[in-house]
């Protein structure tokens, strides 16, 4: 568990810029804490992969960018989880697939009580997941100003992932060209 810090200026020249968990039996609790500008392959801030964990409570981000998928959360691999949970979050890119965040392979994204605005992406400017085993939860959040260059200004799903939105409020999504 990580409590009350500040973080600025990470890059990871793989995945999860500011954190990275492989392994079904890791958890990492990451809360109170405010991060800027952070950056990462997979990940612009958090990524996992193999069943792992990754619950942050209470964060407040700036300036996140993947340089491919997930510009704050990565979730990769059956049984692995990120929960983003009353997050205030501005200016959220990656380059290839969500802009805040991507599950595949079997994983859940769950997000909570949480606003963000300014996502861009290339395909899922805000959400992107792929797997008929994919879950991602939106519950009682608000998106701002999300853009795609290709497909899904909001959310970009493929190959029967399941997206579960609740209580979501949506504003100004645009897909730029097509």
């Amino acid at each position: 568990t990580a409590t009350d810090f500040r973080v600025s200026d990470v890059d990871a020249e793989q995945s999860g810029g500011f954190a990275h968990s492989q392994d079904k039996h890791s958890i990492l609790t990451i809360e109170n804490t405010t991060i800027k500008n952070a950056r990462g392959l997979t990940g612009g801030v958090v990524s996992v992969e193999n069943g792992a964990s990754i619950i942050m409570k209470q964060i407040a981000m700036d300036t996140c960018l993947a340089r491919d998928n997930g510009g704050i959360a990565y979730t990769s691999g059956y049984g692995s989880r990120i929960e983003l949970n009353k997050i205030t979050a501005h200016t959220l890119k990656a380059l290839q697939s969500g802009g805040i965040g991507c599950a595949i392979n079997g994983s859940t994204l769950l997000i909570t009580d949480s606003t963000f605005d300014d996502m861009l992406a290339n395909t899922g400017g805000s959400l992107y997941s792929r797997d008929s085993e994919t879950t991602i939860r939106l519950k009682k959040s608000t998106m701002t100003k999300s853009f795609a260059y290709k497909m899904g200004g909001g959310i970009h799903s493929k190959d029967g992932s399941k997206i579960v939105l609740d209580e979501t409020t949506w504003n100004n999504l645009s897909v730029i060209c097509s």
